[in-house]
């Protein structure tokens, strides 16, 4: 018999024409949901035979085989994974435990590597029928909504399965339409599936697809609703078919004439806005930054009729601190999210959470690692997807982009972009490949490894800056070529007229002008200045010289969108800013921890400890007006920088106190090979 579930969902209303009575209603059926099963998970088990099992020659006493495929979901986030020998269970341990864990009790262990399953029993080789059990992640319930995963994919939504049948009852408007998003990815062979909705107990829709082995497939839709005025309905969510992991995303209810972006059928629709954030994405990449005019010629153009801010700096000179400080609006040792072992606190309200309180249509697509589900970076956002780093192309990223702004329900749009496609490994063409790059660093492997005692290992480097920073700019190239298309169709959609766009970047990248090359170390200007352009209605184009951060970002969509300010918040809104301000940016690394704090042009750098910088202690001093690139230490001509260390102290003392406990990350080895991939963990 088919699991079934009778649900009662209160309206849930957003109003874009600020309390009049002809507002339109939309109505989100996640609200109030929670399946029949929720405790319970997708369970795939694959039985290994004794016969398979390889001697490992890495450690003694270890035997492995091919990991188990399971649906293709290889070990990502919402995934738990059992093992036994005969009735045996086997404890999981991770792989860069592998040395140095014992077995002290139990029948063995085992672990993931890469393609590989590898078991230590304590009687030597298996000799009994193994089960690898893969438990794949039902979701979970936040803020009252069901929170369903498929892959790669996460939202608001209802987790329905194959099998399983859900009846809602609402309250709905009239002329109302319903729409959702019906997501599937396909366990072991290929899927055919059906999706049903039935309006009070009769079928009303019917979606049949197949999906490959392997794959995800998401698909948009659109039910009329049979009521002329508000009415109580029962609303059916069924899946028939093979086995697959599946959820209708974003299921709402709302007007059915909904004109488009930037032309509503209902006065004082709120504005629209996109964040575009180019990961890695030096500020001199661009002209107004004092870069080469021909290398981005799109984005300059964008320059051109945006706001600039032209001394904007990130808080962090790496990606997970400087994404907290975005979402939250506070600097990162108050948001927790300073090392790859943990994120933000979860009781920090997002602007994503912030913006759909007020009855935004959120959604965010990124190239997953540190801005993944994983991370926490989905808090508030109604529809989420990563790319895993083999599935990273920018024009994927655009294209899921797009689809988001196509499934259009008539609530104002929050966008979220992001891309790696600056980042390590640099990526050369509209193919993005990395081989360039493979053979530079295997060319710079051989000159360390011949050359050694005849130059240091940073003069043997040195030697190939300008290759490995040409390597970069291939990318920033074809970053603006894809991006300059595609602000077009922005354009063309009406989201600029009214609405707000916003690129910017989380850090730079340094080409050994510090004695370094990537995102790590002491916050230099080369990794913390960032672009930072505004541009889109009401937004007057020009420059300020007025100092900016990234946790700005959150008080100014609050403030564009007439969402009330966060007390919380350490930003200010950047559409009224007249004053300057110390620019904080942090940086965690190993057992020590450094700030850089910018006054005008005055900037020092020091160990973020308020008791030092009481006592005027400090690392660097540099005057940036007339030394931009930071070469000569002032320390011991500035007679300034040990009293504004110590006028830092009480100030610091107050921003270095967390505002919420950091959330512990149990990240996935798949999460690591990814993070390996882009350069961190080296």
């Amino acid at each position: 018999m088919r699991p079934r579930l009778l649900l009662f969902v209160l309206l849930a209303s957003a109003a874009c024409s600020h309390g009049e009575a002809d507002a339109p209603r939309w109505v989100k059926l996640a609200r109030g949901f929670t399946p029949a099963d929720a405790e319970g998970g997708f369970r795939m088990a694959t039985e290994i035979p004794a016969s398979l099992w390889e001697r490992d020659g890495e450690l003694p006493g270890q035997w492995w085989v091919p990991r188990p495929e399971t649906g293709g979901y290889r070990n990502l986030a919402g995934e738990e994974v059992v093992l036994r020998l005969g009735e045996t269970e086997l404890r999981q341990i991770r792989p860069h435990e592998r040395r140095d864990v014992e077995i002290e009790t139990g029948d063995g262990l085992f672990y993931l590597l890469d393609d590989r399953l590898v078991v230590r029993p304590r009687w030597g080789r298996p000799t009994e029928v193994a089960s690898f059990e893969s438990v794949l992640d039902r979701g979970r319930s936040e803020n009252g909504v069901w929170r369903a995963p498929v892959r790669n994919a996460v939202g608001d939504g209802l987790s329905v399965w194959p099998g399983e049948e859900v009846e809602l009852q609402a309250r709905v408007p009239g002329n109302s339409t319903l729409r959702f998003l019906t997501v599937a990815h396909a366990l072991g062979e290929s899927a055919a599936l059906a999706f049903r909705v039935t309006i009070d107990g009769s079928q009303s829709y019917v979606y049949q697809t197949d999906v490959e082995p392997g794959t995800a497939e998401e698909v948009a839709h659109e039910v009329a609703l049979p009521f002329g005025r508000a009415a109580d309905a029962r609303l059916g969510f069924e899946v028939v078919g093979d086995p697959a992991l599946t959820a209708f995303l974003d299921p709402v209810v709302g007007p059915t004439e909904i004109g488009t972006y930037g032309a509503r059928p209902w006065k004082d629709a709120r504005p629209d806005v996109v964040v575009f954030l180019a990961d890695t994405f030096r500020a001199d990449n661009l002209a107004a930054y004092g870069g080469d005019p021909e290398l981005a010629p799109h984005l300059n153009a964008l320059a051109e009729r945006s706001l600039r801010f032209l001394r904007a700096r990130s808080t962090s000179v790496w990606t997970l601190p400087s994404h907290g400080s975005l979402f939250t609006g506070v600097l990162p040792p108050q948001h927790g999210a300073v090392t790859p072992e943990v994120t933000f606190a979860r009781e920090l309200e997002t602007i994503a959470e912030h913006l759909a309180a007020q009855g935004y249509r959120t959604g965010a697509v990124t190239d997953s690692a540190y801005v993944s589900r994983q991370y926490g970076m989905d808090q508030g956002f109604e529809w989420f997807t990563e790319n895993e780093f083999a599935d990273q192309s920018l024009a994927r990223t655009l294209a899921e982009a797009d689809a988001f702004l196509d499934r259009d329900d008539g609530r104002p749009v929050f966008l979220f972009v992001h891309t790696y496609r600056v980042h390590h490994p640099y990526r050369q063409g509209a193919e993005e490949s990395t081989q360039a790059q493979e053979e530079l660093m295997q060319r710079i492997a051989e000159a360390l490894r011949t050359r050694r005692g005849e130059a240091t290992t940073l003069e043997i480097l040195l030697e190939f800056v300008d290759e490995y920073r040409a390597l970069y700019l291939d990318g920033v190239r074809a970053l603006d070529a894809q991006l300059g298309p595609w602000l077009a169709t922005l354009g063309e959609r009406g989201l600029l007229e009214h609405g707000l766009f916003v690129f910017t970047s989380d850090h730079g990248e340094e080409f050994y002008e510090h004695g370094n090359r990537g995102h790590k170390g002491l916050p230099y200007e080369e990794k913390v200045r960032i672009p930072l352009l505004l541009s889109g209605g009401g937004v007057a184009p020009g420059e300020t010289t007025l100092g900016a951060s990234l946790i700005d970002l959150a008080p100014t969509l609050a403030a564009f969108c007439g969402a009330p300010r966060l007390p919380v918040w350490e930003g200010v809104s950047l559409l009224g800013l007249d004053h300057e301000r110390l620019l904080f940016t942090h940086n965690a690394e190993g057992s020590e921890a450094y700030l850089s704090a910018t006054d005008r042009d005055r900037k020092l750098i020091a160990v973020a400890d308020a008791q030092r910088l009481e006592q005027g202690e400090f690392l660097a001093a540099y005057e940036l007006d007339t030394d931009p690139g930071e070469k000569e230490n002032a320390a011991a001509d500035a007679g300034w920088a040990a009293d504004l260390a110590r006028a830092l102290a009480p100030l610091w003392r107050e921003r270095s106190v967390p505002l919420g406990e950091a959330t512990t990350i149990e990240m996935s080895e798949a999460m690591r090979e990814q993070l390996r991939k882009l350069g961190y963990g080296e």
